[in-house]
């Protein structure tokens, strides 16, 4: 469509300049939308996540003497969903769904962040000689998980079907 342009630029002319008027300029807008599938670009991009979010869970079952591997899991987890979330954000740009995207990286660290806290503490439970409690810390880090997995996975299908 047609459009004009206002602006009180002197536009480069050096005798405009210092004077205090605006000029008009005659332009046209043009607007481009384009589409993406977005269920195919998604599961795409997230179909890493999900792969390290298993694995992240498998580490909690992990045997108690496998303590540095579990940790290492989880932060290796951790710096390739940074790497992946930067390369989601390149590749695409300042898209509505991005941030929805975001929020479920977020879930993601924090969960890396579960997992490691808590094979520390039940470590340090165990080397304190509290057995019993190191197992309890265990096994509700491991309920916590998949309870946050399985509300991130509702909360998106929910927002998903809602727009």
């Amino acid at each position: 469509r047609r459009e004009n342009l206002v602006t009180a630029s002197s536009l480069g002319d050096p005798t405009r300049s210092g004077v205090e008027s605006q000029r008009e300029l005659s332009g046209f807008l043009v607007t481009i939308e384009l589409q993406r599938r977005t269920i195919a670009t998604l599961t795409k991009s997230l179909l890493p996540l999900v792969l390290m979010t298993f694995i992240m869970y498998a580490s909690l079952h992990f045997p108690t003497a496998l303590v540095k591997e579990k940790v290492t899991v989880a932060v290796t987890a951790a710096l390739s969903g940074a790497v992946l979330l930067t390369s989601i954000n390149n590749q695409l740009g300042s898209v509505g769904y991005t941030i929805a995207v975001e929020y479920l990286f977020y879930v993601f660290f924090c969960l890396s962040l579960l997992c490691i806290v808590a094979v520390l503490l039940a470590e340090r439970l165990r080397a304190s000689d509290r057995k019993e409690t190191a197992h309890q810390v265990t096994v509700w880090t491991r309920i916590l998980f998949l309870i946050a997995v399985f509300f991130s996975v509702v909360a998106t299908i929910f927002l998903y079907f809602q727009r």
